[in-house]
């Protein structure tokens, strides 16, 4: 064997390896492309979540607003009311009845007689 075959040779196992790294290396490119457009995907289906939950959580604010403007107003009514019942009160119980005429009565459930004996 003279030089130039074994320098052949050597060029060829070079070769061989050269193409198989260049394999290699598009064999890890595909599955990176693989693996960043799964990423992608995850990613814009978390955006997409994230803006809905957004949404949802802007919608339940403005509910709880409204129902605490409600239940402040009911809280409101309610101590109007019971502000008026309290003068009712008080005027009913400070009245004075010098006479009471009743014109008709009906007893519903009368009183047992009692016997003294």
């Amino acid at each position: 064997m003279d030089q130039s075959d074994i320098a052949l040779a050597a060029l060829g196992i070079v070769a061989t390896l050269a193409a198989a790294l260049i394999w290699l290396l598009k064999k890890l490119f595909n599955q990176n492309t693989v693996t960043l457009k799964h990423l992608s995907d995850s990613s814009n289906n978390l955006a997409r979540s994230i803006e809905q939950l957004s949404k949802v959580s802007e919608r339940q604010t403005k509910i709880i607003e409204r129902q605490e403007s409600s239940d402040s107003e009911w809280q409101k009514y309610v101590a109007t009311r019971f502000d008026e019942l309290k003068s009712i009160g008080s005027r009913l119980l400070t009245q004075i009845v010098d006479t009471q005429v009743v014109t008709n009565q009906t007893v519903l459930n009368p009183p047992e007689e009692r016997s003294n004996g």
